[in-house]
């Protein structure tokens, strides 16, 4: 329901609170590390489209659209940074390929998204098809959480791992006193 005044003036919103985060974006990656900032931009990704989902007014999304964002200017500058420094560190050579593939996957993924949520929103509507972004986003979400925590236990001893190393010391110790003995 909005015209090309409103979305002029949503894109000025969100360049404006846009330009601040791109700057900052690295000390808050470098401050919090990068899980901390995925999950701070899907979070706010799914308040945004939440919102989108529940506007009556088309110029309240003015007041959406600040979230823009996190989801944007958050995202990609500590993307670009883990990407060089950590995922191309031992091949600095790599850098510009690895950019240029992340870019690609990026908007390759947008390129699909767009398309999906075309129809989505040509079978069901608007409404519809933010809703269901919510939930594919909100499946990823639990997705990347399980990821993370098996990655935590993977780094971590597990009890029962634990627990059998000691029973194997216990009987080495075993062996070794009733051979002292002997």
């Amino acid at each position: 329901g909005g015209d090309s005044a409103l979305v002029g003036a949503m894109y000025a919103v969100a360049s404006i609170v846009e330009i601040p985060l791109f700057f900052y974006s690295d000390r808050i990656y470098h401050a919090i590390g990068m899980k901390w900032v995925f999950s701070i931009t899907s979070v706010a990704y799914l308040c945004r489209v939440l919102a989108y989902s529940c506007l009556a007014n088309p110029s309240h999304v003015l007041f959406v659209e600040p979230v823009h964002a996190l989801t944007i200017a958050l995202f990609w500058g500590p993307c670009v940074h883990y990407l060089n420094d950590v995922l191309l560190a031992d091949t600095p050579h790599l850098k510009a390929t690895g950019q240029g593939s992340f870019f690609a996957a990026f908007y390759s993924g947008r390129a699909i998204g767009y398309s999906v949520a075309g129809w989505l929103s040509s079978v069901g509507g608007l409404r519809f098809m933010f809703r269901s972004s919510l939930v594919a986003v909100g499946s990823l979400m639990i997705l990347v959480a399980n990821f993370w925590r098996l990655d935590r236990f993977a780094h971590e001893p597990c009890f029962f791992a634990a627990r059998a190393a000691r029973d194997d010391l216990r009987d080495d110790q075993r062996h070794h006193d009733l051979t002292v003995e002997q």
